[in-house]
């Protein structure tokens, strides 16, 4: 059996590594970040960049020190999973 190598998280300050997750045809495939909560802040922050939205970066921001602060990529960190897109 072989190893693969192990890669940060791609949400900066992440300090846990990506996981693996098997494919349909037997081969391993990185993950781009750690966990849900990394990848769900991600996508909330590259939209309030789009939009210019100051107050979601802000809280973002405070989300953020939360996220750094957890034990394990599992551990949950409430907030992150609100929907913040304007009703249409």
């Amino acid at each position: 059996m072989t190893t693969r190598p192990t890669y940060p998280c791609k949400r900066a300050g992440c300090r846990f590594t990506r996981g693996h997750r098997r494919t349909s045809d037997g081969q391993y495939k990185q993950l781009r970040m750690c966990s849900p909560h990394c990848r769900v802040w991600d996508m909330r922050a590259h939209r309030a960049l789009k939009n210019g939205n100051a107050d979601e970066a802000a809280e973002l921001m405070r989300l953020s020190a939360l996220l750094d602060a957890r034990r394990s990529p599992r551990e949950e960190v409430p907030g992150i999973f609100e929907d913040t897109r304007p009703a249409e």
